[in-house]
């Protein structure tokens, strides 16, 4: 949990927002509001618990993300842990407050936790952006209200809440028509969600009263939260949901009676004030042998598929806008990315991390059964951990999403290797022990074999990446991630218009995107030779199999295999090794797809080659993040490896060298002068 800063509300100051809602929020994704005084006040143990527990996972199936709104030990909170709701499931009424906007600032300053009514959870879910809230039903105008004022808060809140609220109605113990006369008053457009304007009554399905307006898909609700967003109006909208039919367990005058006979209760009793609503609930639940309390949870359950489904609607017609607008065409390629102006906006990498031990052979390598001379260092490793760390130290603010294990090794990344990150991506596991690879490289430094243990990174999960993905200028995943897990990314960052850039990581890893048609989304791409033979395979090119020394593979012979790919990807970067780096893409949106040969500046000595590669795509990312064009992109990441090959570690402690001015021949022109 962190400490919202929008500035949308000057509650918002006060409110806590989880990791996952604020994420959700930041990439304008489909955000539902859930109130508690159900958990809290309107239902018994431990069917509140299941029921809460069950409507946010009904959310979470259509792709939104619930955001259940209480007052947890006098903290206001958006998005509960499944700990704070047990916490408030289990609770004694009598210590949890019912709480509406007139006692939030009491409970807060009180310390104490509070179950938000409807009104509360307005207040709270409005200022911090979220736009669509389910709730059971609303507060009303109660029976003989024309005489005690008794008017729920709820009324009011609408008149000045900009929120669509979707419940099953007004609740039936209330009077409804003065309720709906009341909404008028307030300026609060209702509609009814379905094939009648009939509005319901809670626990069935017709009142007898008519909604004004009506709605009859998600779609077209979606169009009306719009429209009253866009006219800025400072009242709510009321979404009216019939309980389903199969669900109406109790007829229209079984119910009238019960509820009677709970008023006279309540009136013998001297109940009064908000203890009414909750008391007449349990008396007719009572009275209706438990059925009240079925058809109560059924409608609950249906009203949270309906709202999930209106704020997929809303969330899916706005960044359909946006996407239109993202895919007009670039003036050139340096405005792939626009550099991020906060750190909320800085790159997400996804990938692993791992504890790297580095072999160094000392005498010439043979396989032979007999021991050989050798310097082994260990530090921190995993292409995501490394290109995170690279860009860290090249002056931006990655969110690193990953593993580790519970471990020492683990404790050694995160606050040996990391301190520069944020750490709240990063999934600690009780269970699996932290990723460790150990590399052998030989007397010139060139790899030999790698072995590791990496399933911790089965962790990385679709449902752990989604807590996580949040507004940002880019993604940048490696193939550490499950093959699950890096297909919902591309289909994220494709619906949301995210660029990603895959870095391979190693030749069995390297196809894992390509066998989903997605693959064509990706904006850049850093292959090696080999891991390029692996992916022009995996797409069906006839490239035969790779040579086991690709050093004397031609540039031409590359750049063909590669410009299949650059037809979709916006730019492949195959690294060479010595010999430098190719660029195939197009320098213009309407230009062919051509190949830039990038040449290197050889070094007289190379310590490790591990992490070179990683280096070089921090490098040409952070070009890519501050606006420079490819020559300066390139010259960066150059720079970044030139430093990562002069030490032991895959990141250097920090990068000095200057980069310098980068000349690329097309490939072309090199066949032409290589055939004179």
């Amino acid at each position: 949990m962190i400490m919202i800063t929008r500035k949308l509300h000057r509650l918002a100051r006060c409110i806590e927002v989880s990791q996952e809602v604020r994420s959700a929020l930041d990439a304008s994704r489909p955000v539902v509001a859930l109130e508690s005084t159900i958990i809290t006040h309107g239902m018994p143990h431990p069917h509140n618990l299941e029921t809460a527990l069950q409507v946010e996972n009904i959310i979470r199936d259509q792709n939104a993300v619930p955001a259940t709104i209480a007052v947890v030990k006098g903290k206001l909170k958006v998005g509960l842990s499944p700990q704070d709701i047990s916490y408030l499931a289990s609770s004694s009424k009598d210590n949890v407050i019912k709480t509406s906007r007139r006692d939030l600032a009491y409970v807060l300053s009180k310390g104490l936790s509070g179950g938000t009514t409807v009104s509360g959870t307005m207040v709270a879910a409005s200022s911090v952006g979220i736009k669509i809230f389910v709730t059971g039903g609303i507060g009303g105008v109660h029976r003989g209200g024309e005489c005690t004022m008794d008017i729920s808060a709820d009324l009011t809140e609408l008149g000045r809440t900009r929120l669509a609220v979707v419940c099953s109605g007004v609740k039936s113990i209330l009077d409804i028509g003065r309720t709906l006369e009341y909404l008028e008053t307030q300026g609060v457009c209702v509609a009814t969600f379905g094939p009648t304007s009939d509005f319901p009554a809670f626990y069935t399905r017709r009142s007898g009263h008519l909604a004004p307006y009506q709605v009859t898909s998600a779609e077209e609700a979606a169009n009306l939260v719009h429209s009253l967003d866009q006219l800025q109006l400072q009242s709510g909208l009321l979404i009216a949901v019939p309980v389903p039919e199969e669900n109406q367990l109790i007829d229209d005058v079984v119910m009238e009676s019960a509820i009677e006979k709970a008023l006279k209760v309540a009136e013998e009793r001297k109940i009064t004030g908000k203890a009414v609503t909750p008391f007449i609930l349990q008396q007719v639940s009572e009275l209706t042998a438990g059925r009240s309390l079925q058809t109560n949870i059924a409608l609950i359950k249906n009203n949270a598929l309906i709202g999930a489904k209106i704020a997929v609607a809303l969330a899916e017609a706005k960044w359909e806008k946006k996407k239109n607008e993202m895919d007009k065409p670039a003036q050139n390629t340096s405005q792939i990315f626009a550099r991020p102006k906060t750190t909320q906006l800085s790159p997400i990498v996804i990938g692993g991390s791992i504890l790297d031990s580095v072999v160094s052979v000392q005498e010439p390598f043979k396989v032979e059964g007999r021991t050989l001379a050798a310097r082994i260092r260990q530090s921190g490793g995993g292409v995501g951990r490394n290109i995170a760390d690279a860009l860290g130290k090249l002056s931006l603010s990655p969110r690193l999403v990953t593993a580790v294990g519970n471990d020492q090794y683990g404790n050694f990344l995160l606050h040996r290797t990391m301190d520069h990150l944020e750490h709240e991506a990063v999934l600690v596991s009780p269970d699996l022990p932290t990723a460790c690879y150990t590399v052998v490289l030989d007397q010139t430094g060139e790899f030999r074999v790698g072995l590791g243990d990496m399933e911790v990174h089965s962790l990385i999960s679709p449902e752990h990446v989604r807590q996580h993905l949040g507004s940002t200028s880019a993604v940048v995943m490696d193939g550490n991630s499950p093959p699950d897990t890096i297909r919902f990314i591309l289909e994220y960052c494709s619906k949301y218009a995210i660029p990603v850039i895959f870095e391979p990581t190693d030749v069995k890893k390297a196809a894992v995107p390509f066998q989903f048609e997605l693959w064509k989304y990706l904006r850049l791409i850093t292959p090696n030779i080999k891991e390029l033979w692996e992916i022009a395979t995996a797409i069906g090119l006839d490239v035969g199999i790779a040579p086991e020394d690709t050093s004397s593979t031609s540039i031409e012979e590359i750049a063909s295999m590669a410009t299949p790919l650059a037809e979709h990807i916006q730019t492949v970067i195959v690294t060479l090794g010595a010999r430098g780096v190719l660029m195939v893409g197009r320098l213009e949106p309407s230009a062919p797809v051509t190949a830039r040969y990038y040449a290197s500046t050889r070094l007289d000595q190379v310590t490790s080659v591990s992490g070179a590669g990683d280096c070089l795509a921090a490098g040409v990312v952070s070009g890519l993040l501050a606006g420079m064009d490819e020559p300066r992109c390139v010259s960066a990441g150059l720079a970044a490896a030139h430093d990562s090959l002069q030490c032991y570690s895959a990141v250097p402690p920090q990068f000095t060298t200057t980069p310098r001015p980068a000349e690329y021949c097309e490939v072309g022109s090199i066949l032409r002068r290589s055939s004179l």
